[in-house]
Parts: C-alpha cells; sequence; structure tokens
C-alpha cells in the first residue's frame, strides 16, 4: 500500500495531463472545423495544434527539397491554392501565374503584408512590432522607387558585377564541387551590406552574417522558445543583428550631422535624411535583408541545380557539360536590344508585357553605352553557348564502380604519368 500511496500523486498527473491534452485537441478540431459551420477556406489541412505543419516543412528544408512540401500539397488538394498552418499561423499558400498575379495586384486591396508573429518576436523591435502591416509595407515602398531608377542603377550595377566576379573567382572556380545554397548566399549577403550599409570590410560584414544566418535558421523552426531551441538561438541572434545594426546606424547619423551630407550614399543615408528613427531603421533594413538575401539565394541554388538536372530528368545518363564564349560586337546598345529580340531571349515571363517603350529602351541603351562601350564606339556583348550532351540508358553502357572498389590509386597513376613517361 505505501508503493502505491506514493505513486498516487504522479498517477492523478498523468491522468490529468491525459485529460487535458484530449479537452485541446477536441477544442482545436471544434475551432479548425469552423465550429460546425463550413467555413469558404481552400482544401488543405492545419496539422497539428500550434506548430501545425512546421515540421514537415523543416524536414523537407533540411533533405534539400522544400519545394517538394508545395508539390506533394498542391497534387493532393489543389494546384492553385491550398491551406496550412507554419509558424504558428494559419495560411493560405497561393501557387502558379495567377496566384502571383492576385497577390501582387491585389496589394493593400485584397491583401495586406504582414510579420508572423514567430519573425516578429525573432528579427523585430519589441518596442515597433505593433506598427500596422499595410502603413509600413507602404513606408518600404516609398524607399524602392529612388533606387530603381536609370541613374541609380548606374552606379550599382558596375558593384554587382566586380563582386560577382570576385565572388566567383574566390568561392567557385578553385573548386571541382561547391555547396551552392551556403556561397550565393555569402555573395547576395554581402552584395546587401554593400548597397544598404555601405559596409565593405569582410570582417564586418561576417559579424553581421553569422547571427542572422543563425536568426534565419530559426525562422522555419517550431516556434517554441525554450532554452536550446532554433527558435531560441533565433531569437538571440536577431537582439544581437539589432544591437550591431543600431550601433551602425547611430554613427552613420553621426557622419551625416558632423559632414553636413545632403546626398545619401545608401539605403540607411536615405532613411536617415527622412527622419526616420534608429529603431525603425533597423527593423525595415532586417526586412530588407530577409527579401533580398535568402529568396535570391534560393533562386540562384533553384537555378543551378535545375540546369544541372536537365539532361537526367530527360532520361540521359553521363550528361556533360561545354561552355564557348563569344564576344560579338554593336553599333550600339539599341542593335543589341534588336538581336535579343530577335533571338527571343528577352523577357520570357508567361504573363510580360510585349510592349518596349521608348524611353525604356533609350535609358537601358544610355546605361549600356556608359559602362560597356569600347574605345572605338562598338558595344560589346559576351555571349556563352552551353553544350551539354548525354546518353540514352543502355545495358551496354559503362557502369560507375562501387564506391572504394579501386584497385589503384591516382597518386601511383600521377608518379606513372605526371612527368609524361
Amino acid at each position: 500500500m505505501d508503493a502505491i500511496d506514493s505513486l498516487m500523486p504522479y498517477l492523478v498527473h498523468l491522468v490529468v495531463l491525459y485529460v487535458s491534452v484530449v479537452f485541446i485537441y477536441l477544442l482545436y478540431k471544434y475551432k479548425s472545423g469552423g465550429g460546425g459551420a463550413t467555413p469558404n477556406l481552400p482544401p488543405g489541412r492545419k496539422g497539428l495544434p500550434y506548430i501545425g505543419e512546421t515540421l514537415d516543412y523543416v524536414l523537407a528544408s533540411r533533405w534539400g527539397t522544400p519545394e517538394k512540401f508545395i508539390t506533394d500539397r498542391t497534387t493532393k488538394y489543389s494546384p492553385d491554392v491550398f491551406r496550412t498552418s507554419l509558424l504558428g499561423e494559419d495560411m493560405a499558400i497561393f501557387c502558379g501565374a495567377a496566384g502571383n498575379k492576385f497577390l501582387f495586384s491585389g496589394q493593400n486591396k485584397y491583401v495586406t503584408s504582414w510579420w508572423p508573429d514567430s519573425i516578429k518576436k525573432a528579427l523585430m523591435d519589441p518596442a515597433s512590432v505593433e506598427n500596422s502591416s499595410k502603413e509600413e509595407s507602404t513606408k518600404l515602398r516609398a524607399y524602392l522607387p529612388p533606387f530603381l531608377k536609370p541613374e541609380s542603377l548606374q552606379q550599382y550595377i558596375p558593384v554587382m558585377d566586380t563582386m560577382a566576379k570576385e565572388h566567383l573567382n574566390q568561392h567557385w572556380f578553385p573548386f571541382n564541387e561547391v555547396q551552392v545554397f551556403p556561397v550565393s548566399k555569402k555573395y547576395t549577403f554581402a552584395l546587401a551590406c554593400r548597397l544598404f550599409m555601405s559596409v565593405t570590410d569582410p570582417d564586418e560584414i561576417e559579424n553581421f552574417a553569422k547571427p542572422f544566418a543563425l536568426a534565419t535558421a530559426g525562422l522555419i523552426s517550431v516556434p517554441i522558445d525554450l532554452p536550446g531551441t532554433t527558435f531560441n538561438r533565433a531569437v538571440k541572434a536577431g537582439r544581437q543583428i539589432r544591437q550591431q545594426l543600431l550601433a551602425l546606424i547611430t554613427k552613420k547619423k553621426k557622419e551625416i550631422l558632423e559632414k553636413g551630407k545632403t546626398v545619401a550614399s545608401d539605403l540607411v543615408d536615405s532613411m536617415l535624411m527622412d527622419g526616420m528613427t534608429e529603431v525603425e531603421i533597423g527593423n525595415k533594413i532586417v526586412g530588407f535583408f530577409i527579401a533580398s538575401h535568402d529568396t535570391t539565394s534560393t533562386a540562384i541554388t533553384f537555378l543551378v541545380r535545375n540546369a544541372g538536372n536537365l539532361l537526367t530528368r530527360a532520361g540521359f545518363a553521363l550528361p556533360g557539360v561545354d561552355v564557348d564564349e563569344y564576344v560579338v560586337r554593336y553599333k550600339s546598345a539599341l542593335d543589341l536590344i534588336e538581336h535579343l529580340r530577335a533571338m527571343g531571349e528577352t523577357n520570357a515571363l508567361l504573363q510580360r508585357s510585349y510592349i518596349l517603350k521608348r524611353e525604356t529602351a533609350l535609358a537601358t541603351a544610355a546605361i549600356y553605352d556608359s559602362m560597356f562601350a569600347a574605345e572605338d564606339g562598338t558595344i560589346p556583348a559576351t555571349f556563352q553557348v552551353i553544350y551539354m550532351t548525354g546518353w540514352r540508358e543502355d545495358p551496354s553502357q559503362q557502369k560507375a564502380k562501387r564506391r572504394g572498389s579501386a584497385t589503384i590509386s591516382f597518386k601511383d597513376i600521377h608518379k606513372q604519368f605526371g612527368n609524361g613517361g
């Protein structure tokens, strides 16, 4: 009896816990079903209480196939839209060209920009996260047009071109194999630091990159803020990023006041001259980093991977790729544009505009002329011709040997043939 009496409190706790979990689950099912009603929602499921389908998405991302999370659900529910629950938020995922058109043409009309609570907690300053998402989105968009004008792009493109070449020479060309996503993130983050904040020192960029990597890793984790969890590390890293940004913004503000600057050299300068507070600027720079860094890196990674998989997806084996470069000279940039249009190498978007405005063509030509014109007045353009070869599968085809089955090493081969013997 003593043993039973001593275990009784634990048994009671287990029973209470079991009943509580069952009650919460039933309440969740009742609410997710609209309380007995049939809500006008897209097909799909919300997954587990609170965490939803975040685990499925995280696992797909860790395996390098985040798109599988989408394709599985578009196949099962609808190719246009489905509902789910990620990062503690109920969501509807729009897919395809029609979905993109609805979202981007319905900004602040049918839909508004918003930050999930998990992202606000991890990266945003707590004092300003309650601002209207619609107002914040409008402010952010107001800063973009001046930086997309032809005269602004004329300054940025040479910087982007130089940084891309340096990045490829340092992180791609010396290696036989590279991991595209990490190295592309290194490039896009350095480029964002340069264009947004005029930060060029590699050590300073690395000081921003390390906590930012921890923070973004936590954004696609289960949003449970307990010590040791990925999300907890993201919250700590976000606090560190805000402190570093605040110090940098304060320093740039002091320089503007001391030197009497009237022309902004980057996005932070522009925001400071517009009277925004340091905290507001920090939040917006974080938003720009998220929008420009991860999305661009992901697009580069998918492009490289899909290009490499073209032959294998078509059923070819032993794929090989070779590239030839040709420099063609034109009388003017307008001749180059006309040549590209005749080749069908201009805008490839499905719902593109079929009209190239005169002012757009002239502005593009002027920028290209000023940046790339040769001494003789011609306009050089470099074309890469990519040759892809492969073999149809056949039983007689040579097959790769099992790893580790080699009977002679490359070191021995080099000794025998390396000196021309």
